[in-house]
C-alpha cells in the first residue's frame, strides 16, 4: 500500500508544462500504474520505503482525476505554481490587508487555489494537536470564507495572473512570522562569516536552562490557539487602535487571573530565546517546513523576508544569496526568485528599522548579482509606526508584472526608476533615471531626497521633471562635492513614480 506526502490531495493544482515529481512512501514493493482521465501514462515499480517518480508534462487543465494506484485524487488542476516564502509580512492574511478592511471581497475562484503548509517549530508539534491554523496543511480555493486566511501578498499575485494568463493558478504559501532567513536554509549553507548564526546559536544554548525553556515553549503553545491569543494576533496586525485595545485587553485579563506581571517577563523572556524547539534555530524551518514540499514542481517563488535579519544586515546579501543557492539545488533548477526590498518603517513593539537601508542595499546587491531574481519598490507603501504594511495589493501586482514580463513574454513595465547619475550646472543639478519614462511626482517637493554639499545638509528652492529627469535647483551656485542620498533613511514615504506607478528605488549619487 502506498501513501502520497501529504501535499497531493483532492483539489490541488500542478505545475503544467514540465514534468511533476510525486513522491510518497510504499509498505510493500510492487508495481503502481498512473491514469490521468482513466488514460494510462505509465507503470512502473517501486520500492518498500520512500519512493518519487515524474508525471509526464500536461497543459493546463481544470478538474481532472489523478490514479496513483489505490489512490484517486480528484478535481486536480494543471497551471503554474508559485512558493510564497519569507515571514510576517509574507504571511499577512488578507483579513489584515487595507483594502479587505475598506469593502474589498475577491471573486470566488474554483482555479485559484492555495495550500498553506502549518507552521510547525520542530518535528512532532503537530502530534501534540497544540497549535491549529485554520486552512493549514489542505488545498482551499479562493472562497469567501477561506480567503482571509490567505497570504494577502500571494492572493493579489494570483489574481492578478489568473486574470491575465486565464489558466490555473497555484500558492504554496510557506513562511512563517519572526522567521530569519538562517532557519531556511540548511547548517552546511552557514560557512564563512555566515557560521555567526551557528555560533550565536550555541552560544545561547550553553547559557540556556533548557528544562524551563521546554516547559515554557509547552505552555505558550497550548495557549496559542485560545480566543484570547487570537484577538492579540488580529490587534497586532491590523496595527493602530485595534494594537491598543489588544494590549489592554491582555493586561485585562493578567489582572483577572492574578497573573503576576514579572512572571509573565520572566516567562516571555525564555519564550522568546532561540532554543531546540525555536523556529529560527538554524535549519529550524527549512527541516519542519521546506523539506516537507522541496521538489514539489514549480513555475516559481514569491520571496518577502529580512527584518528579522536587520541585527546583521552587513551578511544579508550574502545569506539571502546562500538560501537562494540552497532552494535551487533542492528544486534542481534556477528557480525565477520575486522579491519585496523591504518597506519603510520607523518603530513597532520595540522594533527599529535603523538597519533597514542596509538591508535594502544587499538586496540590491542580491538582484544585481544573481540571475534570475527580480525585485520590486515597496517605497510608497511604508508605515512609520508599524513593521507591517497594510497595503498589499500594490505589492502582489508588482510582483506579477515582474514575472508576466520575465516569465511569460508580456510587454508591460516592471522595473522601478532608479537614479543612476547627475550633471551640474551652476546652481541646477539635472538626474537621469533607469526606467524612468513618465517619471513624475505627487506633491510639492520629491519625499525622502537629501542633499549633502561636502557633508553639509542644503535645502534646494525647487525642484521639477522635466523630459524624464529630475531638476533640481539649489539656493545658490554650489562649490563643493554633491552627494544625493534618497531614500536611505529607516522611514521614508516615496512619491516618484515612473509611468507605470511604480515608486523609485532608493539610491545615492556622488561626484568624483
Amino acid at each position: 500500500m502506498i501513501k502520497l506526502a501529504e501535499v497531493f490531495q483532492d483539489g490541488m493544482i500542478l505545475q503544467r508544462g514540465r514534468m511533476v515529481r510525486i513522491w510518497g512512501e510504499s509498505s510493500s514493493k510492487e508495481e503502481i500504474s498512473v491514469f490521468l482521465n482513466k488514460e494510462k501514462l505509465m507503470s512502473f515499480k517501486i520500492p518498500k520505503g520512500p519512493f518519487s517518480f515524474f508525471l509526464p508534462p500536461q497543459e493546463a487543465k481544470e478538474n481532472a482525476s489523478l490514479q496513483i494506484g489505490e489512490i484517486t485524487l480528484k478535481n486536480v488542476d494543471f497551471g503554474d505554481i508559485y512558493l510564497a516564502g519569507g515571514q510576517s509580512n509574507m504571511e499577512f492574511w488578507l483579513r489584515y490587508d487595507f483594502d479587505y478592511n475598506h469593502g474589498f471581497i475577491p471573486e470566488e475562484d474554483k482555479h485559484l487555489r492555495n495550500f498553506t503548509l502549518g507552521q510547525y517549530e520542530f518535528e512532532g508539534e503537530k502530534e501534540e494537536g497544540l497549535v491549529k491554523g485554520v486552512i493549514w496543511d489542505k488545498w482551499v480555493n479562493l472562497e469567501k470564507d477561506n480567503c482571509q486566511y490567505m497570504s494577502a501578498v500571494a492572493l493579489y499575485f494570483a489574481m492578478k495572473l489568473r486574470k491575465d494568463l486565464k489558466v490555473p493558478i497555484g500558492i504554496l504559501s510557506c513562511n512563517f512570522g519572526g522567521s530569519k532567513a538562517s532557519s531556511w536554509v540548511k547548517k552546511g549553507d552557514l560557512k564563512g562569516d555566515l557560521e555567526v548564526y551557528i555560533k550565536e546559536y550555541e552560544d545561547g544554548l550553553k547559557k540556556m536552562d533548557i528544562p524551563s525553556y521546554l516547559k515554557m515553549k509547552k505552555e505558550m503553545r497550548a495557549g496559542m490557539s485560545d480566543s484570547l491569543s487570537q484577538k492579540m494576533l488580529d490587534g497586532m496586525m491590523l496595527g493602530g487602535e485595534k494594537m491598543a485595545e489588544a494590549f489592554k485587553m491582555m493586561q485585562e485579563n493578567a489582572i483577572e487571573n492574578h497573573q503576576d506581571p514579572a512572571e509573565i517577563q520572566k516567562r516571555m523572556a525564555v519564550y522568546s530565546q532561540i532554543g531546540p524547539l525555536d523556529k529560527n534555530r538554524p535549519e529550524g524551518l527549512y527541516d519542519t517546513m521546506l523539506s516537507k514540499i522541496k521538489g514539489f514542481s514549480l513555475k516559481g517563488v514569491l520571496f518577502y523576508q529580512g527584518e528579522s535579519d536587520d541585527y546583521h544586515g552587513e551578511l544579508y546579501q550574502e545569506l539571502f544569496t546562500a538560501l537562494i543557492k540552497r532552494w535551487r539545488l533542492e528544486w534542481e533548477e534556477e528557480l525565477p526568485f520575486f522579491f519585496v526590498q523591504l518597506a519603510p518603517f520607523g518603530t513597532w513593539m520595540g522594533n527599529n528599522g535603523k538597519k533597514f537601508p542596509l538591508v535594502r542595499k544587499c538586496q540590491e546587491e542580491v538582484f544585481k548579482s544573481v540571475k534570475g531574481t527580480y525585485m520590486i519598490s515597496s517605497s510608497d507603501v511604508g508605515d512609520l509606526n508599524d513593521i507591517h504594511p497594510k497595503k498589499k495589493k500594490p505589492l502582489g501586482e508588482r510582483l506579477a508584472l515582474a514575472a508576466e514580463n520575465n516569465l511569460y513574454g508580456f510587454k508591460v513595465e516592471w522595473l522601478a526608476p532608479k537614479g543612476v547619475s547627475f550633471t551640474r550646472n551652476g546652481e541646477v543639478l539635472e538626474v537621469s533615471f533607469t526606467d524612468g519614462k513618465g517619471l513624475y511626482f505627487k506633491g510639492e517637493e520629491v519625499n525622502g531626497l537629501e542633499i549633502f554639499l561636502d557633508g553639509r545638509k542644503i535645502k534646494p528652492l525647487k525642484e521639477e521633471i522635466k523630459d524624464d529627469k529630475l531638476i533640481i535647483i539649489l539656493p545658490f551656485k554650489a562649490e563643493g562635492k554633491i552627494r544625493l542620498e534618497f531614500a536611505q533613511q529607516d522611514y521614508y514615504q516615496v512619491n516618484l513614480y515612473n509611468r507605470a506607478g511604480l515608486p523609485c528605488f532608493p539610491f545615492v549619487l556622488e561626484e568624483a
